[in-house]
């Protein structure tokens, strides 16, 4: 219990930190894109495409340096789910926590969790995530090997991480990802609930549509030639 309040505090920290970080969540989500072609346009360390096809979702994180929190470590970033109807709109989150200085290293930048199972869309339908208590994350097989093709087992999501243009994985146990309610409500233009938001009930604005564009080309299993 100690430990779980320890990483609610700082995320809280965290959260508060990057809130204005992306002031524009037009760039925010220009740059959540970015990192998404970028993890799947690695020769060697691509995300494989047998793991985007059966992806549930994806977050991406942007890691930055926070000097109030003991581990200096944390970051705004965005969930999405595939839904029956394509994929859902971002629900704007933020990660922080005890996990996060700890486990990922002071040198990664950008970090995407896959969402493997349903059961980790559900979880981040419901507020904060505590990962490595609500949910298990693994550092994910890469590349596009046949052993990267059938690395599927029950764990509900897997990580990768960029550090200094090195693409890896990334343990990030004890880490909490919790919603950021006003940028959501902001960005949608109405109070949301993050349900709806990875349920599909929410139509994103215009602004989204290069985000779900790239989703919809990766989630088929697709290689990104990333660009700015």
């Amino acid at each position: 219990m100690k430990k779980l309040l320890l990483a609610l505090v700082g995320a809280g920290l965290v959260f508060g930190t990057v809130s204005n970080l992306f002031a524009d969540p037009k760039e925010e989500i220009k740059e959540d894109t970015k990192t998404l072609k970028d993890f799947t346009s690695m020769p060697e360390r691509q995300i494989p495409p047998a793991v985007l096809r059966n992806a549930k979702g994806f977050a991406i994180f942007h890691v930055i340096d926070v000097a109030l929190l003991v581990n200096g470590k944390g970051g705004p970033g965005i969930v999405v789910s595939r839904t029956a109807n394509g994929w859902s709109g971002p629900l704007f989150v933020g990660l922080g926590g005890a996990g996060v200085g700890a486990q990922i290293g002071g040198k990664v930048k950008e970090l995407v969790l896959v969402l493997n199972t349903d059961k980790a869309v559900e979880a981040f339908s419901h507020g904060n995530v505590k990962i490595g208590a609500d949910l298990t994350a693994h550092a994910g097989p890469a590349g596009a090997s046949a052993e990267a093709e059938t690395a599927f087992t029950n764990i509900d999501m897997y990580s990768y991480a960029e550090s200094d243009g090195v693409f890896a994985g990334a343990s990030i146990e004890g880490s909490v990802v919790s919603p950021r309610d006003d940028a959501n409500n902001n960005f949608y233009g109405k109070k949301v609930t993050s349900a709806d938001i990875l349920q599909g009930k929410v139509q994103p604005p215009a602004t989204a549509n290069r985000l779900e564009k790239a989703l919809t080309y990766v989630g088929k299993g697709a290689i990104h030639n990333a660009s700015r």
